[in-house]
């Protein structure tokens, strides 16, 4: 069982779309808007993946970690690890949805809008 992370993004609602949907978005909380800086002074200063499992033992629910540990663990071929961090990740950002979002998901209404930065590293998460 993973532990249960604080919730490092705060899902809103951005407004209506085409035909009904509903757009959102993701905003870092503070206090993970300064551990995404120190994720990336990280990835700068060392190719070490073992620095971001350091960084996900301490900090369970640090979506950009997670994803860059799906990279690797996918780059070297460890499928079933990869999986794992993918779903970490996403279980992360579940923790900050919107009251509104699963419902509209699974109306087919729900959209993440891709314009928004704090989307981004969502839709290519490697």
């Amino acid at each position: 069982e993973w532990p249960r992370p604080d919730a490092a993004y705060q899902q809103s609602v951005l407004g209506g779309g085409e035909g009904g949907q509903v757009l959102y978005t993701y905003q870092p909380t503070a206090r993970h808007a300064a551990l995404r800086r120190e994720l990336e002074m990280l990835v700068q200063h060392t190719a070490d993946p073992q620095a971001l499992f350091d960084l996900v033992r301490h900090e369970p629910g640090h979506v950009e970690a997670l994803l860059q540990l799906h990279a690797v663990a996918r780059q070297t071929g460890q499928r079933e690890r990869a999986v794992e961090h993918l779903e970490r990740a996403l279980y992360s950002l579940e923790l900050g949805f919107h009251p509104t979002f699963a419902q509209a998901w699974l109306r087919g209404e729900a959209r993440l809008d891709y314009d928004q930065p704090a989307n981004q590293p969502l839709s290519s998460p490697g």
